[in-house]
């Protein structure tokens, strides 16, 4: 559930970040005819992005739809809370600890 939160909030992030440089490389295209090659690329990133945007968000709601009520009453208690997205960032890094982990042990084993 966390690394669903944190997934979601990271693609908001990168969205709002693409957005931004469209408008910038919009400028840059009216004077540069290069400018317009790098537009299309960031637009084709900004589809990208919404569709993972859709998708982190579609994973956060399946998750949360697991919850029974009463655990997800505290789970949005958690998530008023500030350091909130202190524990989505710690999740997410024991994820991928986690993930390297089962890594070397399976090429351990075939070894």
């Amino acid at each position: 559930m966390l690394v669903a939160e944190y997934a979601l909030r990271e693609s908001v992030q990168r969205e709002e970040m693409l957005q931004d440089k469209i408008r910038s490389l919009e400028k840059a295209a009216a004077i540069e005819p290069e400018g317009k090659v790098q537009l299309e690329i960031a637009n084709n990133e900004l589809d990208r992005a919404r569709r993972e945007f859709y998708s982190n968000q579609q994973a956060l709601y399946r998750a949360e739809a697991m919850f029974l009520p009463s655990v997800k009453d505290d789970y949005e208690k958690l998530r008023s809370d500030e350091s909130w997205i202190v524990l989505t960032k710690v999740a997410a890094a024991v994820e991928a600890v986690d993930a390297v982990l089962r890594e070397g042990y399976q090429k351990e084993a075939k070894g």
